[in-house]
């Protein structure tokens, strides 16, 4: 795998609590961290200097949903999978406790895609460009 370079200190809350990530190895392991009884997590992902833009990425085995918001009350995005990787919802969860929630099949992409994704944000602080986006 080739060094990701993480050039904002990222705080990324996740069904275990909080995490400061300064480094490639600490973003990989907090996102492969994942509930045992479901194989999932959510990932809220910001610089730790402020609350917005952020990424959150909701995670079920190698399935994941993205939302990126640009600041708080502004444009909330979705991620939008123009070749849908599966044929129905997939249930995802919000917290480790919750009920799951069901997504479009059109909005999940693979977790290999999304993790692209947050190594784009955490260089960037912006709405990755590797996927598709659908504002909602």
């Amino acid at each position: 795998m080739s060094d990701l370079k993480v050039f904002h200190p990222l705080r990324i809350d996740h069904f275990f609590g909080s995490t400061e990530v300064t480094s490639d190895a600490e973003l990989l392991d907090v996102m492969g961290m994942r509930c045992e009884a479901n194989n999932a997590n959510k990932f809220d992902i910001s610089s730790m200097d402020c609350n917005y833009p952020f990424l959150s990425v909701m995670v079920n085995d190698d399935l994941a949903v993205l939302h990126y918001f640009s600041e708080d009350g502004g444009d909330c995005w979705i991620s939008n999978n123009l070749n849908p990787c599966v044929s129905e919802d997939v249930i995802f969860w919000e917290s480790e406790n919750s009920d799951g929630i069901p997504l479009p099949c059109d909005s999940v992409v693979e977790y290999s895609v999304a993790l692209n994704a947050v190594k784009n944000f955490a260089a960037n602080l912006s709405k990755p460009q590797l996927i598709d986006w659908m504002e909602l």
